[in-house]
């Protein structure tokens, strides 16, 4: 487990501060709460970003999947939750050939954490979880994995660093009348996002690799 010790650790350094800000922020007010989610990918040969074989349901296998109990209700995913414990699943990369980007000519598994923040500020009519039905969210992400020194992560932060962002489409809601909460999702970016790495030890050396298409589409379900 010795790779999710250092992403573990690497929470607090400024390469991962967008893990932070999932849940940093003001005091949650109590009708707050985490959705746990199972989520899916589509898999297609194209893609980028692939599942290894199912779906991951947030608490199985040391998983962690779902909207956190904030104000934007932000997706939190993550392979491997506790440090001490690796339950198997992994996501698959492919960067099908842009090898002048990064170095790898096939699939290869990763550990993963990816974390998304709200596109402006802190808009509590920007939350996730009380989407309704056709109604399309942005947002910052980043996608991060360590290999040996470094933590490389795939960020869709905006246009103003040359990136898309990732949208959120809610597919179906509880049919709420007074306030709609979604509980059919689908995840995909509108475009590039930037390759970059962060050293694991000592001075923390940020390195910008280029623009990568990584196309996947996630589904999230209410657990």
């Amino acid at each position: 487990m010795k790779r999710r010790v250092f992403l573990s650790g690497l929470m607090s350094t400024a390469g991962a501060c967008l893990a932070l800000s999932v849940t940093a922020g003001a005091a949650k007010p109590p009708s707050y709460v985490s959705v746990p989610l199972i989520m899916s990918l589509r898999d297609l040969a194209g893609d980028g970003i692939l599942s290894d074989g199912g779906s991951y349901t947030d608490g199985v296998l040391n998983v962690r999947a779902e909207l956190v109990a904030n104000v934007n209700g932000n997706l939190v995913f993550d392979t491997n939750d506790a440090v001490a414990t690796d339950g198997g699943r992994r996501l698959f990369l492919d960067f099908h050939g842009q090898t002048s980007v990064f170095p790898s000519s096939s699939a290869f598994p990763v550990d993963v954490f990816l974390g998304t923040i709200p596109v402006i500020g802190q808009e509590p009519a920007d939350n996730l979880q009380i989407m309704s039905v056709g109604q399309t969210l942005q947002r910052r992400a980043r996608f991060a994995w360590v290999d040996g020194a470094l933590q490389y992560s795939v960020r869709w932060d905006g246009p103003e660093n040359g990136h898309s962002f990732l949208n959120v489409l809610c597919n179906a809601d509880d049919g709420s009348i007074t306030a709609a909460h979604c509980i059919h999702w689908t995840v995909k970016p509108d475009g590039v996002g930037g390759l970059y790495s962060i050293s694991t030890k000592g001075k923390q050396v940020e390195t910008f690799y280029g623009n990568v298409s990584m196309p996947f589409e996630m589904t999230l379900l209410r657990k």
